[in-house]
């Protein structure tokens, strides 16, 4: 009976449908988005070429712009998983269906680890960026003593977190995150947030500079206030003020 449910549950990543670009099949490979890794199959004389229809280098320059980084890791994956990469393409050319399913796993693993890999770069260069100009306009607005950096707080799960700021003024204290608009760095802040306002009984600050999705700001929103980063030192100021 289990078996029966979860092929039901699994029965999309079965489906094969053709496209201009050869027969594509979902795997459970997830990019960035979480969403499938979609593969596609063409038959090339006897044998076979499994490719990635160049959706890993699309979607790491969407969220990058950076076209050297792109192409880096889209060749890093490449070598490690035996591909080869044209036009921003990853792929393989198997000589019969008896390697299909290596090769569909070998090219759906390289593109997401492809992706992810840009995404997270470019992720960590956008939050360095926001850490250091918040770090900055802190230290201009408050006394240097009043601003902690990385400042550690235990959480009602046992769990210690490390936040990027405190700022502390007549006993009251307002913890400051860097947020960006990635789904690791807006999920991990909640997370921290969550688990540590249980036992602080407090709200922090959560600062973005580039446009958050709705939906992580409604999220965000339910354990921290949510500012513009030119909006963060009024914030803070107007928090501590608080009589």
């Amino acid at each position: 009976m289990v078996c029966e449910t979860v092929q039901i549950a699994l029965a999309d990543f079965a489906r094969c449908e053709e496209t201009p670009e050869g027969s594509r099949i979902l795997t459970h490979c997830l990019y960035p988005s979480f969403a499938p890794v979609p593969i596609y199959i063409v038959k090339f004389g006897g044998g076979f070429i499994v490719h990635d229809g160049g959706e890993a280098k699309v979607i790491a320059w969407e969220h990058g712009r950076d076209a050297a980084i792109t192409t880096r890791y889209l060749n890093e994956q490449a070598l490690r998983h035996g591909l080869k990469v044209e036009g921003g393409r990853l792929s393989i050319t198997i000589e019969s269906s008896s390697w299909l399913a290596s090769a569909i796993l070998a090219v759906a693993n390289a593109a997401s680890a492809a992706a992810n890999a840009a995404v997270e770069h470019v992720a960590r260069s956008a939050m360095t960026i926001l850490h250091d100009a918040m770090e900055q306009a802190l230290v201009g607005r408050f006394a240097k003593s009043h601003v902690t950096v990385s400042p550690r707080r235990r959480g009602a799960s046992g769990r210690e977190y490390e936040f990027d700021f405190a700022v502390s003024d007549a006993g009251r204290v307002v913890l400051v995150e860097a947020v960006t608009p990635y789904a690791n760095s807006v999920n991990s802040k909640y997370t921290a947030f969550s688990d540590v306002n249980l036992m602080l009984d407090t709200r922090g600050l959560v600062v973005f500079d580039k446009p958050l999705e709705a939906s992580d700001k409604t999220l965000l929103s339910n354990v921290a206030d949510v500012v513009p980063f030119k909006s963060m030192t009024s914030r803070i100021e107007s928090v501590l003020l608080k009589s």
